[in-house]
């Protein structure tokens, strides 16, 4: 039979055990997190080179399109880049509260997207 000594202190190993467990998961998490950042931001960077290399080859309008489409995924990609998830959270945060009827109409439209896809989707399978 153990002691009440003896029981306390396997709780407590084992409580001890268990945040080791949750701190790794965290750390890992957060790499994990940053190595998709960087990655997204890298994409983004190689996304924007090549529409503006497309762009540059095509009629002059197109190309002006090209140009512009580029600099958002450059903006974008320096964004993502020098932002952490909670900074980004912050500025959505920050954005919806300037701008509470545009973020309501951004969320219906992508709502009635969503559900017209699913639709779609269901249809599909009948």
């Amino acid at each position: 039979m153990t002691t009440m000594k003896e029981t306390v202190a396997s709780i407590s190993e084992a409580a001890i055990a268990a945040k080791s467990a949750a701190e790794e998961f965290g750390r890992s998490a957060g790499t994990r997190m940053d190595q998709a950042r960087a990655d997204t931001a890298g994409a983004l960077h190689s996304a924007a080179t090549a529409v503006r290399s497309s762009g540059s080859q095509a009629a002059s309008g197109i190309g002006q399109c090209a140009e512009d489409t580029g600099q958002m995924l450059d903006s974008t990609s320096s964004y993502i880049g020098k932002h952490d998830g909670a900074d980004m959270i912050h500025d959505m945060r920050t954005m919806v509260r300037r701008h509470p009827g545009s973020f309501m109409v951004l969320t219906a439209s992508v709502a009635a997207c969503i559900g017209y896809f699913a639709a779609s989707k269901a249809n599909e399978r009948v």
